[in-house]
């Protein structure tokens, strides 16, 4: 078996196993807490994941494009950029998640440690991604979704609902420490010393890359949660706990399938890329779009299977046809998305990152409006699931027209 195909085994089983403890830890949450709690620690995960993504994305994503060319030369610079960035995103983080969530000072302060540990961990499985370690990304995943059901349940079981947010914080501050000390250890590797004018130029190099990368990775975030935040403000807490566990499952299922995909052979297109065989590295991008395709139909088949009864397990309650279509609509949502991650693969590789940043900044200014309009005239579940789709399809709208333009230049 290739090391390609041995890499998509591994990723396949820890993004399965880790998926599904995911898809358990949300009827846990909202069974043993209720639907309002989940909305509330859903928009402060959220918050944290969209803020912290900035920070460590650029440096990670670029650290994968540049790591063929400049092994040694990556780690010293790189550790240094994500400290710095870090810090500076977690000023933002508080104060911004007091304004947006409805959670207290006293709660928020267990997760920004977290903050810290998402960002490094995060970044961590970026670089053995580089490095094609799909074995010890697959150890630590699974490690990672374990603790974090099964800290939350015991405490749970413990202390009761009184104090849920809390105990959620402290089950996600546990499930990072563990797995990020096993990628901060196994990260030993020889480290080159770079004189200023080096450190400067690799520095530059990032920097230009990444931060369009980082702009676009949190935007996309804020693309797929933004409705959340705006059903509980239009309409209520309960409704946009429903709306998040829905899209958080389907998400999840979705990303399970996919993320193996990406994960394996992005590296090995960029190493086409980066050795000149630009012509190779862009057909196999549209063979994984034709395989993304085809997992799509098989996808939806399952789902019409098993719609009602995941609304069920998730809710304990029968699945009416708002839930139901609202579903299937996340569902078309979601996997455009994951579409859309393998059509803007062009513009990366050709370093054009700025173009992918304005295209989702388009794509989120058009469904953050949308969905404002709309769910105020009507504040059916269906509406924010519509516009997702339409979110989507703005970027990769844009992004096909981009890539267009490029070549006829």
């Amino acid at each position: 078996m290739t090391s390609n195909k041995i890499n998509f085994v591994f990723y396949t089983l820890g993004i399965a196993i880790s998926g599904i403890l995911s898809f358990i830890f949300i009827p846990v949450v909202v069974q043993m807490c209720g639907k309002e709690i989940y909305a509330t620690y859903s928009m402060i995960l959220n918050t944290l994941s969209i803020i912290c993504m900035f920070c460590y994305a650029w440096v990670g994503q670029s650290y994968i494009r540049f790591y063929t060319k400049k092994k040694t030369q990556l780690d010293s610079v790189s550790n240094n950029l994500l400290s710095k960035s870090l810090i500076l995103g977690s000023c933002f983080f508080v104060p911004l998640s007091l304004v947006i969530t409805p959670v207290s000072f006293s709660e928020l302060v267990l997760f920004i440690p977290t903050f810290f540990l998402f960002g490094y961990y995060c970044y961590y499985v970026l670089v053995f991604q580089a490095k094609q370690k799909a074995s010890l990304i697959m150890i630590c995943e699974v490690l990672r979704t374990s603790l974090n059901i099964i800290v939350a349940i015991i405490l749970l079981k413990a202390f009761g609902a009184n104090h849920s947010i809390t105990t959620l914080a402290i089950s996600l501050l546990s499930s990072y420490a563990i797995p990020l000390t096993i990628l901060h250890f196994k990260n030993r590797e020889e480290k080159k010393d770079l004189n200023p004018q080096e450190t400067k130029a690799i520095t530059k190099q990032i920097m230009s890359f990444g931060i369009p990368i980082a702009i676009f990775l949190s935007g996309s975030l804020a693309l797929s949660v933004n409705d959340r935040f705006i059903i509980s403000k239009l309409v209520n807490k309960e409704s946009a706990g429903i709306y998040a566990a829905i899209y958080d499952t389907i998400n999840k299922g979705v990303i399970a399938i996919f993320s193996p995909i990406l994960m394996t052979f992005y590296p090995v297109v960029t190493q086409l890329y980066n050795n000149n065989e630009k012509k190779l590295a862009l057909k196999k991008i549209k063979k994984l779009i034709w395989i993304e395709v085809l997992l799509i139909s098989l996808g939806l088949i399952v789902l019409v299977l098993i719609c009602p009864y995941l609304i069920e397990l998730i809710f304990k309650q029968k699945a009416d046809t708002n839930l139901q279509w609202t579903t299937f609509l996340v569902f078309f949502g979601v996997c455009l998305w994951q579409i859309a991650m393998l059509v803007h693969k062009p513009l990366e590789l050709q370093q054009k990152t700025k173009l992918m940043a304005v295209a989702v900044i388009i794509a989120l200014v058009v469904n953050v409006g949308l969905n404002y309009f709309l769910i105020t005239k009507k504040s059916s579940l269906v509406i924010p699931a519509i516009t997702t789709i339409i979110g989507s399809l703005v970027y990769i709208g844009i992004v096909v027209s981009f890539s267009i333009k490029k070549n006829k230049s």
